[in-house]
């Protein structure tokens, strides 16, 4: 419907042989018309004013997802000593997204607000030639990708209040409307930061290079949704709701992602020599939340909740040998150990909180298209028109989770042997062979149940007869 992009950017020195510059800026609009979406009349109910639009028996304008983009880049150069180089850079994001939504939504209450309260990447890095073989890297380093979905304005209500019961999201499961509220709000803010050097030493014979790199952060995440539930129809008539357990806030943090590397290529006549060693510590923790209440879910107050501090070891060796000496035929192989990237998901698999819904009947006894009930109450009684019957007791809780404490980090083995011949000028033919071995695997048990938690019955194969048992949990597990 409407799209435009422009992009500025410019370079050049602010003191000549001693500092410059870089910078860059991008402006971007998107309006994208959405498939079967309408700006329905004020008057009307939204689904009864989407058949009029859809139909043609009232002119609507179409449905606009717009978005924009502002970017600044910008990045300077310092050239602090004839050896020593400073450079420092920042990419920022601010984008919005006005009315994020898909097909038969309604654009005024139920698509999504996106936006980026701060989406950022910096760096600062200092680079030091100390002599014609020896060079010093350090530097630092942030990632910063928070974004929020937010309500329309005016659709989010005070807790407990009259409109927060009411102004919440509606679908029906026959046409496929969405209206009145979008899904339940969220903040997603991961943060990560990052220190690190490196020294590398250059010579005939030998590449020698050192170095290590400390990453830490943090992750919270927050929900809200009005009502602590979604309305569900089949047809206009209510049938169901989707409670959740907002409001909830989670955080995990990375305490510590640090290795420390020493690697050299050694070349020796026909023979080079790839050796290096790295060690890795690795630390993450749930940091501990404040007692949350909802409508539907009471999650209690808790302490944080460290996990193993994992250390590895890690070797990479590689050898690459010259036989014929003229440098047409080679035979390599090398040993290199792996352990897996971790930064904060270990952790959030054992929070004790998390995002949880749950479908329950509902039946709008006095006709106010409002889903009025809290957990205790009887059934289609006098204000108890949600059946909770099916609602967990500890719902909005992973209260029986726990990770082993002598868990491992998981790695894997990779070898490799190859040879490689040059048939003539141009062309040649190699041969390789690889193998990885996969180590420290995790898996997830129900420690509370055994062989006698089963009832054990007999399925008789119609293929030839036999007899295959099989089991069914028992009731009372």
């Amino acid at each position: 419907d409407n799209f435009y992009e422009f992009n500025v950017e410019q370079g050049g020195p602010i003191m000549k042989n001693k500092l410059w510059f870089f910078g860059a800026f991008r402006r971007a609009k998107y309006d994208r018309p959405i498939a079967n979406t309408f700006y329905t009349p004020d008057n009307v109910p939204f689904p009864v004013g989407f058949q009029q639009c859809r139909t043609g028996a009232v002119a609507c304008d179409q449905g606009i997802s717009d978005e924009k983009m502002n970017n600044p880049v910008v990045r300077l150069t310092w050239q602090a000593s004839e050896r020593n180089k400073v450079a420092a850079y920042m990419d920022r994001a601010l984008r919005l997204r006005g009315h994020a939504m898909g097909a038969n939504t309604d654009p005024k209450t139920a698509s999504v607000i996106w936006n980026t309260p701060n989406f950022s990447t910096g760096s600062l890095k200092w680079t030091s030639t100390m002599s014609s073989r020896l060079l010093l890297e350090l530097g630092t380093s942030y990632n910063r990708e928070r974004y929020d979905n937010l309500y329309q304005p005016g659709v989010l209500a005070e807790r407990n209040t009259d409109a927060w019961y009411r102004n919440v999201r509606k679908n029906d499961t026959s046409t496929g409307l969405l209206w009145n509220a979008s899904g339940a709000q969220l903040r997603n803010y991961p943060d990560r930061y990052n220190v690190q050097g490196a020294m590398s030493y250059v010579s005939g014979s030998h590449t020698i290079k050192v170095g290590a790199s400390h990453q830490f952060g943090k992750y919270p995440r927050y929900n809200n949704a009005n009502a602590d539930l979604y309305q569900t129809y089949n047809n206009g008539v209510p049938t169901q709701v989707t409670v959740l357990n907002t409001p909830l806030r989670v955080e995990e943090k990375l305490d510590t992602n640090f290795g420390i590397y020493a690697q050299d290529t050694w070349s020796m006549d026909r023979l080079t020599l790839n050796v290096g060693v790295r060690f890795d510590v690795n630390k993450q923790t749930i940091v501990g939340q404040s007692a949350q209440v909802g409508r539907f879910a009471n999650v209690p107050a808790y302490g944080d909740i460290a996990f193993p501090t994992w250390k590895d070891i890690s070797p990479r060796v590689s050898a690459i040998y010259d036989i014929s000496g003229n440098g047409k035929t080679a035979i390599r192989a090398g040993f290199n150990k792996f352990v897996t990237a971790q930064t904060t998901g270990f952790a959030q698999l054992y929070n004790p909180t998390a995002l949880t819904s749950a479908t329950l009947p509902w039946t709008d006894s006095n006709g106010d298209d409002i889903a009025q009930g809290e957990r205790g109450c009887v059934y289609l009684t006098a204000g108890c028109e949600i059946n909770f019957v099916n609602l967990p007791a500890n719902f909005g809780r992973r209260s029986l989770a726990q990770f082993d404490p002598d868990i491992k980090r998981p790695y894997s083995q990779a070898i490799n042997v190859g040879i490689t011949r040059e048939l003539f000028n141009g062309f040649s033919l190699a041969a390789e062979f690889y193998r990885i071995d996969f180590k420290n695997l995790t898996m997830r048990t129900n420690s509370l149940l055994n062989a006698d938690s089963y009832n054990q019955f007999n399925v008789v194969s119609p293929l030839d007869g036999t007899v295959i048992p099989a089991y069914v949990i028992k009731p009372a597990f």
